[in-house]
């Protein structure tokens, strides 16, 4: 009578440990797939699902890291905004979080925001255009000329439009003097200068003697 009862209580022992669940989760979830979308400067993140074996775990959160920080967790939906964002470049990755409390990163997304007041790059060619195509004033004997020596007063630009010109009148003077400082350099342009001095004054002498002697 006593095997017999024995026999009773273990196999009632046996389906009563067998119908309580018993999950062992050793594994990691799977990496969400991450992708970004940029709204001026809002960043909108979404992922797809992780999975977790065995199921009897699960997924219990996800968390949000910007530039290796995390900045929120606890997270149980596939989407997350970061809004109000300084200009720059920002990268974002997700984690998924099992119930056993494995981790799992997904692909990294970089988010730039580029601000709409960037001054464009104002560099010159050696051809003397500027990068919109239009050719560059230029100063020749404090004249304002323009390419092919054509003089513009009052020089604006309105659009792509190309400016009338018209050639400006040679400064005969100023290239006079040029030619000679050019061919004798500075100190033999002033000798000459007061050689022509003495000649005028020795002619407006001449003249004054002449007036006097008809007096």
């Amino acid at each position: 009578m006593k095997k017999i009862s024995l026999i009773i209580l273990g196999i009632f022992l046996i389906n009563f440990i067998s119908a309580i669940p018993i999950c062992v989760d050793l594994n990691a979830p799977s990496p969400p797939i991450l992708s970004s979308e940029i709204t001026g400067t809002d960043v909108t993140l979404t992922w797809t699902e992780s999975t977790d074996i065995p199921d009897c775990s699960g997924i219990d959160y996800y968390e949000i890291a910007r530039d290796e920080i995390i900045i929120d967790e606890q997270i149980t939906i596939l989407t997350y905004m970061d809004v109000e964002l300084p200009y720059g470049t920002y990268s974002y990755i997700v984690y998924a979080v099992d119930k056993a409390g494995h981790k799992t990163p997904s692909n990294e997304v970089n988010a730039p925001l580029e601000s709409p007041f960037v001054q464009p790059d104002t560099d010159t060619s050696s051809s003397g255009r500027s990068p919109s195509g239009r050719t560059n004033p230029q100063i020749d004997d404090g004249i304002l000329l323009t390419q092919g020596s054509s003089f513009t007063p009052n020089a604006s630009f309105e659009g792509d439009e190309e400016i009338e010109t018209f050639d400006a009148p040679p400064n005969i003077f100023s290239r006079i003097t040029g030619a000679v400082i050019g061919t004798l350099g500075t100190g033999g342009t002033i000798v000459v200068s007061i050689f022509i001095l003495g000649i005028l004054g020795s002619v407006v002498t001449i003249s004054m003697m002449k007036k006097r002697r008809k007096n």
